[in-house]
């Protein structure tokens, strides 16, 4: 590693310290307006709506952020609200990947409401990966947590996303179908699962980790199904905290919100490391000295600062109570992994 710890070349992503990065992975949210009103959204349970606002990021400022970062490979656009609802996202698929840019919608989408230009723009251009919430398999179960969404429309756009991908012959982008087990959809999933394959989709399993809201009433059958039903059970299956690699957002893919504001992880809702890291500000913001401290704290060397918004997460507070601190080899795994947006448990 180069002398006194600092990056040197485009080869080192991360610092001797671990607490410099240069990442070439990066969250940036397109869109936090969403049509549905689920009733566990991470923006909306964790009281973030007025701290996250409304809005969408505009082309220019996309294209802009493209050209200021040349080191940036992968951008995760999903995060706080649908994505669809951005009318620019088929010009910016189609920039990204001119540009060499991959793109993925990892951290889930709707897709009750998209248009036929943005499915065709997903293939066209590449998208590399669309995960697509779908939590019941009647619409009677879909719309209990899905609140205002329509399992036909949902379906109706997978099918034209398949079409399409037999158009362009193309493989991508990859459909995963996400399903969280409650209790009152858990006698869907043996129907989920022959759904999904019908769809061409990969299914993917995440748990509800606010327990007391629609708890599950057989936990035996996912347990059989996945080797755990609760974030109890994962930590007794896995010896890890569920939602662990979230936190390694902060050095691997710093999130960004829609409106500029750098928000270090994709489960931050409550405050910002800096106002701005757009207009070439990227690079210096994710290493600017509250960014650097949230490092410190993740890898136990320092104590919570009230400033540093990692001081009141619930993730951050299960590694005080495990004492499951990151290490520097674990960071240095991390920055080379090719599963860079990971938010749980893969």
């Amino acid at each position: 590693m180069s002398e006194g710890g600092l990056i040197k070349t485009r080869e080192e992503k991360v610092s001797a310290d671990g607490l410099l990065v240069s990442p070439e992975e990066v969250r940036l949210d397109i869109c936090s307006l969403c049509q549905l009103q689920c009733v566990l959204c991470p923006v909306g349970y964790r009281k973030g709506e007025d701290f996250i606002g409304s809005g969408v990021l505009p082309f220019a400022d996309f294209a802009r952020f493209i050209d200021d970062n040349p080191r940036v490979r992968t951008i995760e656009i999903g995060s706080s609200g649908e994505v669809f609802l951005n009318p620019d996202l088929p010009a910016m698929l189609q920039y990204a990947w001119g540009k060499g840019v991959a793109i993925r919608i990892d951290q889930g989408s709707n897709l009750n409401n998209a248009s036929g230009e943005s499915l065709e723009a997903l293939v066209r251009y590449g998208v590399t990966i669309l995960k697509v919430s779908i939590d019941g398999a009647t619409q009677e179960t879909y719309q209990k947590y899905r609140v205002g969404g329509q399992l036909r429309k949902v379906l109706e756009n997978v099918h034209k996303i398949n079409d399409c991908k037999k158009k362009y012959k193309s493989s991508l982008p990859r459909l995963i179908l996400q399903f969280i087990p409650f209790g009152h959809n858990e006698h869907e999933i043996d129907k989920i699962m022959v759904m999904a394959k019908a769809l061409g989709m990969d299914i993917y399993f995440k748990l509800n980790v606010f327990t007391e809201h629609f708890p599950l009433r057989n936990h035996e059958r996912l347990k059989k199904l996945i080797g755990f039903s609760d974030t109890n059970s994962f930590y007794e299956k896995t010896g890890k905290i569920y939602m662990r690699n979230v936190c390694l957002q902060i050095w691997r893919a710093p999130q960004i919100s829609w409106n500029g504001r750098l928000l270090g992880c994709s489960h931050n809702v409550t405050g910002s490391f800096a106002e701005n890291a757009l207009n070439g500000k990227f690079a210096e913001e994710s290493n600017n000295e509250r960014m650097q401290y949230a490092r410190k704290m993740h890898m136990g060397l320092v104590p919570a600062r009230s400033d540093i918004p990692c001081s009141t997460c619930d993730v951050y507070a299960d590694y005080q109570k495990y004492n499951q601190w990151f290490t520097l080899q674990e960071i240095k795994v991390a920055m080379n992994s090719p599963h860079a947006f990971a938010v749980d448990h893969e």
